[in-house]
């Protein structure tokens, strides 16, 4: 369901795109000059909000890129807690044994249960575990 709402994202993009005349994302992207900030209805305080500076032109070197370029936005000693995880709570996903656990979570573990949720989808479907079973 996911996967067909999302291709269905993209090719409402690429309509968008061709009616303004591009081909891809790439040629918009840095691109103030398409935006206008939309004037709210009488009373909202949308009002108050000025967008000028974000929409303003800005005078880069055309050698330069309009975006940020590069490979992946990787962080060299961050070790997600996904990989301390996985271990613990595999074999109870695999015989979706109930299992409680408790693991100190900061704001410098990005993503938490992506992977066990990836892992617990790839072996139950889209119907999951039953509730309660990792806690």
């Amino acid at each position: 369901m996911l996967i067909d709402f999302l291709l269905h994202v993209a090719e409402e993009v690429r309509v968008i795109l061709a009616e303004l005349g591009y081909r891809s994302l790439d040629e918009i992207i840095g691109r103030t000059d398409l935006l206008q900030q939309v004037p709210p209805r009488s009373g909202e305080r949308a009002g108050l909000v000025d967008l000028a500076q974000l929409l303003a032109p800005i005078e880069a070197d055309p050698e330069f890129p309009r975006m940020r370029v590069q490979e992946r936005n990787d962080r060299r000693h961050d070790i997600p807690l996904d990989d301390e995880l996985l271990p613990i709570l595999e074999p109870h996903i695999a015989r979706e044994e109930h299992i409680s656990a408790k693991f100190d979570i900061s704001n410098e573990h990005r993503t938490v249960g992506a992977r066990v949720s990836g892992r617990i989808a790839q072996q139950y479907g889209d119907l999951g575990m039953q509730r309660g079973t990792i806690e």
